[in-house]
Parts: structure tokens; C-alpha cells; sequence
């Protein structure tokens, strides 16, 4: 059964609903948009530069990405303590973090299609990564989506389909983040740290 409480915290739950699909709706749109501007704009030769407010943005994202990695993965890790009680008094929290963690990686992945517009990045471990941080956007909405129905309209059928979400949410970041992270600082950043690897470098 869910409970009361929530009703006060979300007083127009069919507004925010309603503003919450177009935001995702726009925003998917514009990450589509800026994938097939950016492979344009590698496919011809510099002519000018980019717009200076683009490149600023396009460098907000290696700060900006580390909030959907840490919102995400914390919600869906708290979300396995109610697998027994969806109504536990760790709802609220992962309610806020969920909803956090959606909105900063549609955000996050925005500034990270402007910034490959200008940087030079290995094509395939580039491609994963963006490919890996659009779909965490358009999971994490829907993860939004379907938890909003299930508080606002007691249906907890949908509520294995917004698990699944979440976790496949929180695989998809942690895909997206390891390959940025390989982008940064190489591919065999973790694995020469292992006795046992090729790439293994003693300090």
C-alpha cells in the first residue's frame, strides 16, 4: 500500500508527470540532434572555430558526469534493501535520488556531445561512451517515469519493470563511466595495475 506521505511531497504528481515526459522527450531529441551534428562536423574539415559558450559547456561535462554515477548507483544499491518493503523509510531518498541522477545524466550527456565535438578521442572507445551515456539518459527517464506511476497511481504491477530499469540504468553509467574514464586516461588505466596483465607497470 503506498503511503500518505508522499501525496504532500509531489502536490501536482500529473503536472509534474506531464513537464517531466517533455523535458525527456526534449532532451532525447537534442542529444539525437547533437550526435548527428557532431558526426557532421567530423566528417568535414574545421573551417571555423566553434562557438566559445559550446566549447565552455562541452567542458562542464568530465564535472557534471560524476553526479549520475554517484546518484544512480547509490539509488539502485539502496533500491536492493527494499526489494521486501517498497515503502521502507529509504524511499524517500532514492525517490530524490533517482529523479536526481535521470535529470544529471540528460545533462550530462548533453555536455558531453558538445565537448567530442572539439576533442580528439578515440573513435571506437568514444562511440561506446556516448552511446552508453544516452541510453543511461533515456533509462534513467523512464526509471522516473514508471516510479512516479507507481507512487501516484498504486500500481505496484509496474514495479519489477521499474527495477529493472534502475539496475539496467545503473549497469549503463557504470559502462558509460568506465569507458570515459579509459578516454582520459587510457585504455589500460586499471588493468596495469594487476601482476597478472600485459599492460602491468610496477611503481
Amino acid at each position: 500500500m503506498i503511503t500518505k506521505k508522499f501525496k504532500y511531497s509531489f502536490p501536482h504528481k500529473k503536472k509534474f508527470i506531464i513537464a517531466f515526459i517533455i523535458f525527456l522527450t526534449g532532451s532525447v531529441s537534442m542529444c539525437l540532434s547533437a550526435q548527428s551534428i557532431t558526426q557532421s562536423v567530423a566528417n568535414k574539415p574545421a573551417e571555423t572555430e566553434s562557438f566559445w559558450l559550446w566549447n565552455f559547456l562541452g567542458r562542464l561535462h568530465p564535472g557534471m558526469v560524476h553526479f549520475p554515477v554517484g546518484l544512480i548507483l547509490i539509488a539502485a544499491i539502496f533500491e536492493l534493501f527494499t526489494l521486501k518493503n517498497f515503502n521502507s523509510k529509504l524511499r524517500p531518498g532514492i525517490n530524490l535520488l533517482v529523479i536526481a541522477g535521470a535529470l544529471s545524466a540528460v545533462v550530462s550527456a548533453v555536455l558531453g556531445l558538445l565537448l567530442a565535438r572539439n576533442g580528439d578521442y578515440g573513435k571506437n572507445i568514444l562511440a561506446i561512451h556516448q552511446w552508453a551515456g544516452i541510453a543511461t539518459a533515456c533509462l534513467g527517464g523512464l526509471a522516473v517515469f514508471f516510479l512516479l506511476r507507481i507512487r501516484s497511481r498504486k500500481l505496484p504491477g509496474l514495479l519489477k519493470t521499474y527495477r529493472g530499469i534502475l539496475f539496467f540504468t545503473a549497469v549503463g553509467v557504470s559502462v558509460a563511466g568506465h569507458f570515459g574514464g579509459s578516454l582520459t586516461h587510457g585504455s589500460d588505466y586499471l588493468s596495469e595495475t594487476f601482476p597478472w596483465s600485459e599492460d602491468y607497470k610496477p611503481v
